[in-house]
């Protein structure tokens, strides 16, 4: 896309990054006696949303400072895990050195995305149905846990 006319926000949350899980339901009774089925986040989801909200709030204000943006998005998100103590000591040096390494395993890409695509909901754009392109989104190994945002909209 990156059109002299685009809107880019980049920012990186520093930490594991968390994938969306899933709902969760409980039975709630009321004082009355009647009952009905609540859905909730489990809260290591929420807290992660809170934490993605809260740079994606940042990032707007600093490199952007308006509202939402509008029209089609670019959404690019690199998560960034620490290799298992397990790795090759020859694959270590290359992550220090930079190297990417690709992760394969366990959290999938699509829900660790779900987790930024909701934390920056009515943020960083009006509605996820916004989003368009996932851009070069991936799960690699290196020296520090992050992730690494890159949102880019036409005016």
């Amino acid at each position: 896309m990156s059109d002299a006319n685009a809107i880019v926000i980049c920012f990186t949350i520093p930490g594991i990054p968390v994938p969306q899980a899933r709902s969760r339901h409980r039975v709630v009774k009321l004082k009355s006696g009647a009952s009905f089925v609540g859905q909730y986040d489990p809260a290591e989801s929420r807290n992660w949303k809170a934490t993605v909200a809260e740079f994606a709030a940042k990032a707007r204000n600093e490199d952007y400072g308006g509202r939402p943006l509008e029209g089609p998005i670019l959404l690019e998100a690199v998560f960034v895990f620490l290799p298992p103590t397990s790795f090759p000591k020859r694959k270590l040096s290359q992550i220090a050195t930079g190297a990417e390494m690709p992760k394969i395993t366990r959290p999938d890409l699509k829900n660790l995305i779900a987790g930024i695509e909701d934390g920056a909901n009515g943020i960083l754009w009006r509605d996820d149905g916004q989003i368009w392109n996932y851009g070069n989104s991936r799960k690699i190994y290196g020296a520090r846990p992050e992730v690494r945002v890159k949102v880019e909209s036409l005016v």
